[in-house]
């Protein structure tokens, strides 16, 4: 009577497996990129704001991106299946957050005894992607947004640079994962 059992719950427990295997979603691993694009190109990086060679940077930044992403390669445009063209459309900064500076003994004025050591860097990016020969595009343009925290330091264009930097890195991983992840 006991083999019986042991034997009729290894049946029940093989059925269950079985079915669940069968009946289950079908995961896979690997690019979600388009299957027909291998290579990527970074292809014209335009700046329509008034600081200087942020196009420069987005374009190493879309670059790099690409390289460790691993969802296609990097490669030359004449050679790519697909070409990325961005725009830098806008760069903001914002106050984030103030420290007390002075105690209410050492202060002349209310408005001294906070200041603000913590500021918000916000980039705005359209990216692209473009099939060479192709008048539509492969991915319709997506506005993404990067965000860059920097403090106060002792030279406040020094901490700015710094911030378009970290920026710049975060739109150009989330514009290498919104055109990769895009089908």
């Amino acid at each position: 009577m006991r083999q019986v059992l042991t034997s009729m719950h290894v049946r029940l427990a093989l059925a269950v497996v079985g079915v669940g295997l069968l009946s289950g979603c079908q995961y896979q691993g690997g690019s979600l990129m388009h299957p027909q694009v291998k290579t990527m190109a970074v292809g014209r990086v335009d700046n329509a704001t008034r600081e200087p060679q942020l196009e420069g940077l987005f374009k190493a930044k879309l670059a790099d991106k690409i390289m460790t992403d691993g969802s296609v390669s990097l490669a030359p445009a004449d050679q790519a299946d697909a070409i990325l063209n961005a725009t830098v459309r806008s760069i903001s900064f914002e106050a984030l957050a103030a420290t007390k500076q002075r105690d209410k003994a050492a202060r002349q004025d209310d408005k001294d005894e906070y200041q603000t050591s913590l500021y918000r860097a916000l980039v705005t990016v359209e990216v692209t992607v473009m099939v060479p020969g192709k008048t539509t595009p492969l991915v319709s343009t997506r506005t993404i947004q990067g965000v860059g925290d920097f403090n106060q330091l002792p030279d406040l264009q020094v901490a700015r640079r710094a911030a378009y930097d970290l920026a710049l890195r975060d739109a150009a991983a989330k514009a290498i994962a919104e055109v990769t992840e895009a089908w």
